[in-house]
């Protein structure tokens, strides 16, 4: 869990990043969703990867591509790695 806590507190990072530089509602519901996993996790809510709970992580790299043509986006990079790092174990 604690690659995961990483790889979840850097997307955080980079949204929270991106936020400063020009602010959009939906990185907002994303970094919620981030948080909130982020704090179960620490809470010992979820204590395996195989917790249901943890697709809510999948799928919003690509959900954000439907609102934007921009995906050079480096907080993009970090969710995918969030998922990546889901989808192989």
């Amino acid at each position: 869990m604690n690659e995961l806590k990483e790889l979840i507190t850097a997307a955080i990072d980079s949204m929270q990043k991106k936020q400063e530089e020009s602010y959009e509602a939906i990185i907002e519901s994303y970094l919620g969703s981030y948080r909130s996993i982020l704090q179960q996790i620490d809470d010992f809510e979820i204590i395996d990867l195989t917790d249901h709970r943890l697709s809510a992580l999948k799928g919003n790299g690509r959900g954000y591509l439907e609102t934007s043509s921009n995906w050079k986006q480096p907080f993009l990079y970090k969710m995918g790695d969030v998922e990546t790092y889901l989808n192989n174990q």
